[in-house]
């Protein structure tokens, strides 16, 4: 069985694949390397390519990619995803391929930072030490971990007889872990983040109609369908009491007026500056948000570290409510569009209170959520004052360099009805 491993890195898409072949390693490899040789570094007789790490997505590598596709589709149908991540670059776009051994978190940050320089026409140097400024203290301060759609392997212990699961400490009876719990909800699109360590009786509490995760699933569904994001069961459909909302290839929402009187006023309305009330049938709980969120972030992280979170697992199990919690911070931007959501914590590693012990960020589609991670042993401050959590988001400069953030809070412990105002507005640029 041929092995190939590889990543692609872009500033706008990177991604770890492994390539598995039943047809022979020298014919397999060789048509593999060629899609990234120059024709003056291809030996023929001796089978040999030299590959330039630094690649452009152009018309000829996609013609190359697609030949390649259709040759050894039926050995592996894996190969369909080198497709699938070049529909992704925009035209002439920079990437970088590695093969062979793993990134390191370190080396991948030098070629992003490479790539950076390339893009905005600076040296290496200069790019270098604007993100050593940017990140040098908080990595002296953090330890840094994330799982997007490039994890390969389960988080926690792999022998089901010696699991223990993080939520409940296996105290549910009958306890068993035969299905697969997604540490991020698989109805967000998370095929890839799996964790061992949650027994079946709290995967399927956390997942029903009356869970946590719910009202998350609930406040992100319309920019699943929006972005097509496969689920469970592919795409999802959303009907309200007044809407009806799909994306077959095609998005498409149908807003049913209320009353004749609505009707009139809707054919006189401006077109372009439309808005509509989208009334669904869901109810959501903004602090259960706040505790899924939590939810995810202590499924990625190391067993070890649960006895600092005994408390946030008690809130997250609903045993307890927080009155106050600190504020959720969303950025909604396309520079950081995913097609599979990512979750990365930050866990403090000295002793400096002014600082919160875990943070989370977690990415769905183009939103980012930036949030602290509550009731630790490590901390002596809640972050619900402004002061406070100005001195954590000063620190953290790659967030507060950015303005366009927008604090919300997640404290309301109650059940609501859910409703989507969308105000539509029409592109007056009739240059192109």
């Amino acid at each position: 069985m041929t092995t190939i491993d590889f990543s692609l890195l872009s500033l706008s898409h990177s991604t770890d694949m492994t390539f598995e072949s039943s047809t022979a390693i020298d014919q397999f490899a060789f048509d593999f390397m060629m899609l990234f040789a120059k024709e003056d570094d291809i030996d023929r007789e001796n089978r040999k390519a030299k590959i330039q790490s630094l690649q452009q997505n152009t018309p000829n590598l996609r013609q190359k990619v697609d030949a390649f596709i259709e040759q050894y589709k039926d050995a592996n149908i894996k190969v369909y995803q080198l497709r699938s991540y070049f529909q992704k670059l925009t035209e002439g776009e920079n990437f970088l391929i590695w093969t062979g051994s793993s990134l390191t978190t370190e080396l991948r940050t030098e070629l992003y930072n490479f790539l950076t320089a390339l893009e905005e026409g600076k040296d290496y140097q200069t790019v270098s030490k604007q993100m050593s400024d940017l990140f040098g203290e908080l990595k002296k301060s953090y330890t840094i971990v994330a799982f997007d759609g490039s994890t390969k392997k389960p988080i926690g212990e792999s022998d089901k007889t010696k699991r223990v699961c993080r939520f409940c400490n296996n105290k549910r009876q009958p306890l068993s872990f035969k299905n697969v719990a997604h540490s991020i909800s698989e109805s967000l699109g998370n095929k890839k983040i799996i964790l061992h360590e949650e027994c079946d009786g709290c995967n399927a509490e956390f997942g029903s109609a009356a869970g946590i995760e719910t009202s998350l699933i609930t406040f992100l569904k319309f920019y699943g369908i929006f972005f097509g994001i496969r689920g469970k069961e592919g795409i999802p459909k959303l009907k309200g009491r007044n809407f009806e909302l799909s994306n077959e290839g095609q998005i498409e929402i149908k807003h049913y007026a209320d009353s004749e009187e609505e009707v009139e006023k809707a054919k006189t309305k401006n077109i372009t500056d439309t808005k509509f009330r989208l009334e669904t049938f869901d109810n959501i709980v903004m602090q259960d948000i706040y505790r899924t969120l939590c939810k995810y972030a202590l499924s990625v992280i190391d067993a070890s570290l649960l006895p600092q979170f005994q408390d946030t697992i008690d809130w997250i199990n609903r045993k307890s409510s927080i009155p106050k919690l600190p504020k959720v911070a969303i950025l909604a931007s396309y520079n950081f569009f995913k097609t599979h959501p990512s979750l990365i914590v930050y866990l403090r590693q000295d002793n400096n209170i002014e600082l919160p012990y875990a943070i989370g960020e977690f990415h769905y589609t183009f939103l980012t959520f930036a949030f602290i991670i509550p009731l630790t042993k490590a901390d002596k401050k809640d972050f619900t004052n402004d002061s406070d959590y100005g001195n954590f988001w000063n620190f953290f400069k790659h967030y507060s360099m950015t303005k366009e953030w927008d604090y919300r809070n997640f404290s309301d412990d109650t059940k609501r009805k859910f409703t989507l105002n969308l105000n539509f507005k029409k592109n007056d640029d009739t240059s192109s």
